[in-house]
């Protein structure tokens, strides 16, 4: 008998352990949260990570995303629905031969659409359950003032350069499960931040990411917003709308709101707790950008009032600048 509970105790012990490497973490702990995950019943769960292409560091490239997303897709925790940015089969392929297969395996309902003039590169959806994509409209960043096609062609230059990677899309995505039908807005917007600050400076890059409105960001977030209301006018004040992505708008800085933020989140209700500091989505620990960022909560997930969730958290997942938002919808 004692015997046998030695032995139990040593497997318990072995496969405790084991858990805990599966995944890599940089907050270990998080192992918790998808254990939390994998054991919710119903809902939709859904995935939102910026992905940076597979990889944390450019410098260090290594297979921390492939080898937990492998790990994720195959386990009790495994998504509905997964989002990913700064995205191309490519990038993937680069690092395994296996996991593309398995995803399109597992999740065979798939939507892309490519940033502006890099066709292979964008915001893709995989989903366990049919995607019908009821709008795709872009979402251009310059000023409203008047001006000609030379003055706005002008301004793309300057901001974004002759590859135009800037002009996002807002994708409006329908999926249903069981009897509850949800409506997704996944989104990746322009970071003009760097561009920015080399322009004008530290000071007053962060006075204009509190309270500016006169960025390409933020002129890219209002006809977001504007074009949002006018599609789903009716939808979003019903349950069951969920916007999230990588807004590159942090929701407040050094506790202060931010503007950018108010206006995208209008009548929605956040998913994560307000001034959740620990549990910034970028950069990442291995991210070339750590040294250079503060910690901020740029990525994340609105629902429309009455809208209820189970669970929704950011997870330290290693493998990218960013880490991931993984919610779970009530259906």
């Amino acid at each position: 008998m004692a015997l046998r509970f030695a032995f139990i105790l040593f497997i318990s012990g072995f496969s405790s352990a084991f858990a805990d490497e599966v995944y890599r973490f940089d907050q270990p702990a998080d192992h918790t949260i998808l254990e939390s995950m994998g054991k919710v019943q119903n809902g939709l769960r859904v995935l939102w990570w910026n992905i940076h292409h597979g990889q944390a560091s450019t410098q260090t490239p290594k297979l921390d995303f492939t080898d937990n997303l492998n790990q994720l897709i195959h386990s009790p925790a495994a998504p509905d629905i997964m989002s990913f940015a700064e995205y191309s089969d490519d990038d993937i392929r680069k690092f395994s031969k296996t996991l593309l297969p398995a995803i399109n395996q597992l999740y065979p309902f798939k939507k892309f659409i490519s940033y502006k003039d890099t066709p292979l590169n964008g915001v893709v959806t995989y989903s366990k359950f049919p995607l019908i994509e009821k709008s795709l409209n872009p979402l251009d960043f310059v000023p409203f003032r008047k001006m000609s096609t030379e003055e706005k062609s002008q301004f793309r230059k300057e901001w974004c350069g002759e590859t135009d990677t800037c002009t996002r899309y807002l994708q409006i995505l329908s999926v249903k499960k069981g009897e509850k039908i949800f409506t997704l807005v996944p989104i990746h917007l322009y970071d003009c931040w760097r561009k920015f600050q080399a322009l004008h400076g530290k000071l007053i890059t962060g006075a204009e990411i509190l309270k500016g409105s006169h960025n390409p960001l933020f002129y890219q977030i209002r006809r977001f917003r504007e074009l949002l209301e006018s599609k789903l006018a009716l939808e979003m004040k019903l349950p069951g709308v969920l916007l999230y992505g990588d807004f590159n708008m942090p929701d407040h800085v050094y506790r202060i709101p931010t503007h950018g933020f108010s206006v995208i989140s209008k009548n929605m209700n956040s998913t994560l707790s307000p001034f959740s500091q620990e549990r910034a989505s970028f950069p990442s620990l291995d991210s070339d950008e750590y040294q250079h960022f503060p910690s901020l909560q740029i990525d994340h997930a609105l629902v429309s009032p009455g809208t209820e969730f189970d669970l929704s958290s950011i997870i330290s997942l290693k493998g990218s600048d960013h880490y991931p938002l993984y919610i779970v919808l009530r259906d």
